[in-house]
């Protein structure tokens, strides 16, 4: 086992503030782009105030910055260190995942594209919902539509957090890194025995 010196958590970090900060440089471009397009081509996008495109451009931002930054975090650690796929290893001593930690696995690897993705779908719905109320100005249906999909994506965070959580007795953490230990003493043994 390795710990991390002060050296490599510093490299960590400003690998992922760099890349973060990038992605959401380009963020802030498309945000940016796409509030001109809409200023330019929508009368409904005219007449928001000032104070509600500024929170759609930097949401938008914020949101590419947060994405792009725990992307690069994850990408770090698997080119620093590899990745560890339990399904990869084929051996008895290894305990095999059931359907439910494999969803819990591939849920917690693909939380921010979904809850992303949730949100878009539930502003897309809900602004479609809200289009047949002729009482509603338009600022106001999309601060109606956003609220639903703040609500809506609030809902998918706490699942996903409740995904993450394992039930059982022996937390999946803990089955891996019994894995992981196995396996590295297997290739220590390995290189050991064909030094000698």
């Amino acid at each position: 086992m390795k710990l991390i010196t002060k050296e490599e958590e510093k490299e960590h970090y400003d690998y992922t503030i760099r890349q973060g900060l990038q992605k959401g440089l380009i963020g802030l471009g498309a945000g940016l782009g796409l509030s001109f397009i809409g200023h330019k081509y929508s009368r409904n996008f005219r007449s928001l105030t000032l104070p509600l495109k500024a929170f759609l451009v930097s949401s938008f931002t914020t949101a590419v910055f947060i994405v792009a930054a725990e992307k690069a975090s994850i990408d770090f650690e698997r080119k620093k260190y590899g990745e560890y796929d339990e399904r990869s290893v084929r051996n008895d001593n290894y305990v095999t995942i059931s359907r439910e930690d494999a969803v819990k696995i591939w849920l917690n690897k693909h939380k921010w594209p979904i809850v992303v993705g949730t949100w878009g779908l539930a502003m897309v719905g809900s602004m479609a919902s809200l289009y047949r109320n002729k009482y509603l100005t338009t600022s106001q249906k999309l601060v109606q539509a956003r609220m639903y999909a703040q609500g809506v994506t609030i809902i998918v965070v706490l699942a996903a957090a409740a995904f993450s959580v394992n039930t059982s007795k022996e937390p999946h953490g803990f089955q891996e890194w019994k894995n992981m230990v196995n396996e590295e003493e297997r290739r220590m043994n390995k290189v050991s025995s064909s030094s000698s």
